[in-house]
């Protein structure tokens, strides 16, 4: 539960109208008392007409169990969920919520992330995986069938032939598992690029953007995150040493996936350019950023003739903090871990 005593409706409208994600704000009879203007342009509200409906109107029934059960049981996680549309037509969406008190007066704040365009993503990717897995399926009965039909034609055969021939088939059935090998990996890679679509979001921003949603989320769910810059040391000569800049950019790209891997799926790792990247790590009184990015940032060897070292910094955000004022603290820590390893190097 939230609770804001000097902030009016009003002042959170002109905040969250500053905000990406679609926020709806309704009070204890579900009636709607504040939208941003996110939430207008991309669920397609009436403006003139919002404010006399009532979060009911937008839930079919059949999916009202799941939203009652959230508001039950104070679930502030992203659930999945079908809404309607102002025309009535129905649209999957990710809905979080959460008890706000403004002025002494009970709310209740949603989010909600129309995820569309994401579902006909993954249907289309599922679709493609399922027609390419038919199709090895057809072309292996395709072939084993075939070979029975010409072994049944040769039983009166010699025993060479016939031993001949169980041996090509032999050799199908081997192949025949490698095929099935492969449709496995073709279902990995199908989940790989789920994720991937997950991420879509976060690139279709700039660094900047996402650390001033996270700041505001922070301000408004009162949670706590670190900023981390990463760098790699001597950039300019790596670039030199690996001739290509596409094996620069394979590299770069490469160690992003390691960081990620390495975190945990709510936290962000972005690539800026010139060897920078930017990690907004989820704060928890079990976890130690420090260790952690220590981890990160050991060296890697690629080739026999070149090792990639990093420099760090880290902020670690406050109630009041700025997007410039956590940015400067984070590139005063880089400086000082420099400074540091500089004398080490003397």
């Amino acid at each position: 539960m939230i609770e804001l005593e000097n902030i009016s409706l009003e002042d959170l409208k002109d905040i969250f109208n500053f905000v990406s994600e679609s926020i709806v704000i309704s009070n204890d009879s579900f009636q709607i008392v504040l939208v941003n203007q996110a939430a207008i342009e991309k669920l397609l509200l009436d403006e003139d007409t919002i404010y006399t409906k009532t979060l009911l109107d937008y839930i079919p029934d059949e999916e009202l169990y799941k939203v009652k059960k959230a508001i039950d049981t104070n679930q502030t996680d992203y659930y999945e969920v079908v809404l309607k549309r102002e025309s009535g037509v129905t649209f999957p969406a990710l809905v979080s919520g959460k008890e706000l008190i403004i002025q002494k007066k009970r709310y209740r704040i949603s989010t909600i992330l129309d995820v569309t365009a994401l579902k006909q993503k993954q249907e289309e990717l599922l679709e493609r995986s399922k027609k390419q897995v038919k199709q090895l399926k057809s072309h292996i009965i395709s072939n084993i069938s075939e070979k029975s039909k010409e072994l049944n034609k040769l039983k009166n055969n010699s025993f060479t032939e016939v031993k001949q021939l169980q041996d090509y088939i032999q050799d199908i059935e081997y192949k025949n598992k490698k095929f099935t090998k492969h449709i496995v990996r073709l279902q990995q890679e199908n989940e790989q690029l789920k994720q991937e679509l997950h991420n879509l979001e976060e690139q279709s921003f700039s660094f900047r953007d996402l650390l001033e949603m996270e700041i505001l989320k922070a301000k408004t769910y009162k949670t706590k995150f670190s900023l981390v810059k990463i760098i790699i040391n001597d950039y300019d000569e790596l670039k030199i040493k690996l001739h290509s800049t596409n094996k620069l950019e394979i590299v770069t790209t490469a160690i992003k996936r390691q960081f990620k891997k390495s975190l945990k799926i709510i936290d962000l790792v972005y690539y800026d350019s010139n060897g920078t990247y930017y990690i907004i790590l989820s704060n928890a009184a079990d976890i130690n950023i420090t260790d952690i990015v220590q981890n990160l940032a050991i060296p890697k060897k690629m080739e026999s003739s070149i090792t990639i070292t990093f420099s760090y910094g880290i902020a670690y955000f406050f109630e009041k903090d700025t997007l410039d004022a956590i940015m400067y603290r984070c590139n005063k820590s880089l400086e000082t871990f420099q400074a540091n390893q500089h004398k080490k190097d003397k």
